[in-house]
């Protein structure tokens, strides 16, 4: 399974993060925007991916990752924020917090889907 954005949003480069996703159209609350796909792994089978793969990834459980795809796709271009718009609606699927404007960047806060220290970073906002 690969990722998905929604056709109501697009990934853009930005300075200095590199790549965002952003909405083309207005986003009603609710609206699924992302959804993640991969290879289902534990962590012990996880860890022995070089790290840029690992970070186009999410985990889904205490032992469960899934292995984003091997090169990047749009639906991998959601930055962290603090008071993100966006929220994990079950372990696979990205939903909008609240109505998100054209032009706004997508967001969600990463350390609602990481439990573990396979990505870490130092956070920005």
């Amino acid at each position: 399974m690969r990722n998905y954005l929604s056709p109501l949003a697009e990934a853009r480069e930005i300075t200095p993060k590199g790549i965002g996703s952003f909405a083309v159209a207005p986003i009603p609350m609710g609206t699924i925007v992302a959804t993640f796909g991969g290879t289902f792994l534990t962590e012990v089978d996880f860890e022995t991916y070089p790290s840029e793969r690992r970070n186009r990834s999410i985990q889904i459980d205490i032992d469960q990752f899934i292995l984003g795809p091997e090169s990047r796709e749009p639906g991998d271009s959601i930055n962290h924020s603090c008071s993100p718009n966006c929220q994990m609606r079950n372990a696979t699927q990205l939903i909008a917090m609240r109505d998100i404007a054209v032009d706004e960047e997508l967001t969600y806060d990463y350390a609602t889907s990481d439990i573990s220290q396979y990505d870490e970073f130092e956070c920005a906002c």
